[in-house]
């Protein structure tokens, strides 16, 4: 990988990548608490915080759509058959997911009437697409490790090919 490639991917994972997956992580948290923390749920409703769970499981979803759709060209020209695959059946189940929530809400939250009081409930159902929406994120996290679509660092700063040609050689003369 050139250097100019590697500044290149490691912008794109920074910018791109990365706040789609701070978001999925709060949708996950927010679909499991009804809010972004306990603390913040405690100040809720139930009634507020059942909708809120059910509207974030429905934006885990999108995120993880995003994110595919964000990776998708990567994994095409670099990955190999197994992975294209994988993409596809994921990004098919998805879909399946986001038609659900539309066309079966009714199976996935329903409204309880209980003495004159109008009561959501999230039922099985949720929780099976909350479990296969952990499962799939973690079948796009391997692909995305796999095509090296990950990058992190402390360095806020980029630097240009020079300089980063230094850095690599004095921190492979370090080791």
């Amino acid at each position: 990988m050139s250097i100019r490639t590697f500044n290149s991917a490691k912008r794109f994972a920074e910018e791109v990548i990365h706040p789609i997956i701070k978001s999925q992580s709060e949708a996950k948290i927010t679909a499991n608490l009804g809010a972004i923390s306990i603390i913040e749920a405690d100040k809720l409703s139930p009634t507020k915080r059942i909708i809120n769970r059910y509207n974030a499981a429905k934006e885990r979803t999108i995120l993880q759509q995003t994110l595919i759709n964000e990776i998708e060209a990567t994994v095409l020209i670099n990955g190999n058959a197994s992975e294209k695959s994988m993409l596809e059946k994921i990004k098919e189940n998805l879909e399946e997911i986001e038609d659900n929530f539309d066309d079966r809400k009714d199976e996935i939250m329903t409204i309880e009437n209980s003495g004159g009081i109008k009561k959501p409930k999230l039922t099985k159902l949720f929780k099976e697409i909350n479990r296969y929406l952990d499962n799939m994120y973690v079948q796009i996290q391997q692909i995305m490790t796999k095509n090296k679509l990950l990058f992190t660092s402390d360095n806020e700063e980029w630097l240009d090919d020079a300089e980063l040609k230094e850095k690599i050689k004095f921190d492979n003369l370090k080791s």
